[in-house]
């Protein structure tokens, strides 16, 4: 009991720091009282002498550009051709998904099913020197065997903001996501970018309703030329819901677990040069994980030291890795006291760059939330790539394993995804692919079978090689 207080204490103190820190960046964005440097981007022009005198000469007023929440690319400045004010449409597409061996979220058989869905992406964007504020949303419609879903599926809200204080970097961040099980079933394979982006493995898809939220913030000090220190919190919240068994009683079958996570974070890195940086960080993380009538399963505590480095022998490849010690504690039986369990994590991240393709692989053990409430730790292995036939034509296939440890032999998952597209002009393209999943595990909703998926449509999309202004 007292744990779930402390957790629902955090959760206000965070949601108080939230509500504050809108309130100062909003009226910025509703009223365009933020200040620039007439019309310079901040790269020390002479009308900002005195901000430069008052920061070291390499930090610049511009802030990270924000990042497309269905790629992972840099999003362009500027509005789209399809906009009204600073509201952009981003990208749409129209999508047909035929899937085979797949469970049904109602009666648990094995169907064959046909979907056509709609999905779209739009931002809300202002940059200017020292400041940004960027809010994107991507909602899914889709109509599943003729029958059209009673609600917007597939839910996707994200907001990123940052302000430039003096040497200070202020950032605050919130991502919400909702997957419900028929979307999962229709599309949640068929579009795996997609499910992976909203903080779920695509290897450990759950088959059921997903709801996750997670908020932070965090703030960034320059010490120097080479140095920056960092530190900040999130708050992170995710309900899963059972599959009914009856369309009936929707309440029979039904189960309900929720996992919330605080965690809060220290960091230093440091640049040995252009080609390499070396990095230390503290991490500390507690967990709750309840069953449907609020009573505590597993509580945890991880803390973690990651030490990291970066290298980059040459413009077109790049390797990440980090790793260090995690203390894993749970308290023991009747609130006493429980043994702290020492175990590790870490990540490596390779990719190389060619002319016309690009080649990447991942490994990763943590313990993120992946699809499955639990408190452990997870791993995940997965290796993509691309290539360009043509200036029209590309290819892309990948494939990945997780593994879950949240039962006795763990829940294991196996993806593999091949997909080719053809562009029609300079911003609407084709593609179509093939994808499938495999599960194992006491937990795993998909195991026993193996769901294949093919999948064509039309897309539209703001390139960011386009001249936007």
């Amino acid at each position: 009991m007292k744990t779930t207080l402390k957790t629902r204490f955090a959760s206000a103190v965070i949601s108080g720091g939230a509500l504050l820190i809108v309130s100062l960046f909003w009226p910025m964005v509703a009223m365009g009282q933020v200040s620039s440097s007439s019309g310079n981007s901040g790269q020390g022009s002479s009308s900002s002498a005195d901000d430069n005198a008052a920061r070291p000469q390499h930090m610049s007023d511009s802030l990270p550009d924000p990042t497309n929440i269905q790629t992972g690319n840099v999003l362009p400045s500027g509005n789209s051709p399809l906009h009204w004010g600073k509201l952009s449409v981003v990208s749409f597409s129209v999508l047909d998904a035929y899937s085979a061996d797949l469970r049904s979220p109602v009666t648990g058989s094995l169907d064959d099913s046909n979907s056509v869905g709609f999905n779209a992406l739009l931002s809300y964007d202002v940059r200017e020197a020292g400041f940004n504020f960027n809010l994107q949303y991507q909602p899914m419609l889709y109509v599943t065997d003729g029958n059209l879903t009673s609600e917007l599926s597939n839910q996707r809200l994200n907001l990123t903001t940052a302000r430039k204080i003096g040497l200070w970097v202020l950032q605050f961040t919130d991502n919400f996501y909702y997957l419900p099980a028929n979307g999962q079933a229709a599309f949640g394979m068929a579009n795996g970018n997609w499910v992976d982006g909203a903080g779920q493995n695509p290897n450990l898809v759950n088959g059921q309703n997903t709801l996750g939220n997670s908020f932070g913030v965090s703030t960034q000090r320059l010490l120097g030329p080479r140095d920056d220190l960092s530190f900040g919190g999130t708050y992170q919240y995710y309900r899963i819901n059972g599959i009914p068994l009856s369309t009936t009683d929707p309440s029979l079958g039904r189960t309900q677990s929720t996992q919330e996570t605080a965690t809060a974070n220290i960091g230093w890195t440091h640049k040995l040069g252009w080609k390499s940086t070396v990095g230390l960080s503290y991490d500390f993380a507690h967990n709750n994980v309840s069953q449907q009538d609020g009573s505590i399963e597993t509580v945890g505590d991880y803390n973690t030291i990651t030490a990291s480095y970066t290298y980059q022998p040459t413009q077109t490849v790049k390797i990440a890795v980090g790793g260090g010690p995690a203390w894993l504690g749970r308290p023991g039986p009747n609130g006493s006291n429980g043994k702290a369990l020492l175990s590790s994590q870490g990540y490596v991240s390779v990719t190389k760059t060619m002319r016309r393709s690009a080649i990447t692989l991942l490994y990763g053990r943590n313990d993120t939330f992946n699809g499955i409430i639990s408190n452990s730790m997870s791993e995940y292995v997965s290796l993509s790539g691309a290539r360009s036939l043509s200036r029209k034509v590309s290819v892309s296939a990948g494939g990945g394993y997780a593994r879950q440890v949240a039962t006795s032999n763990g829940e294991h998952g196996w993806h593999g995804y091949a997909q080719a597209n053809y562009g029609i002009s300079r911003r609407w393209s084709m593609f179509g692919g093939f994808s499938f999943l495999s599960q194992t595990g006491a937990q795993s909703y998909y195991s026993n079978t193996i769901p294949k998926y093919i999948s064509a449509g039309l897309t539209w999309s703001w390139g960011q090689s386009e001249d936007h202004n």
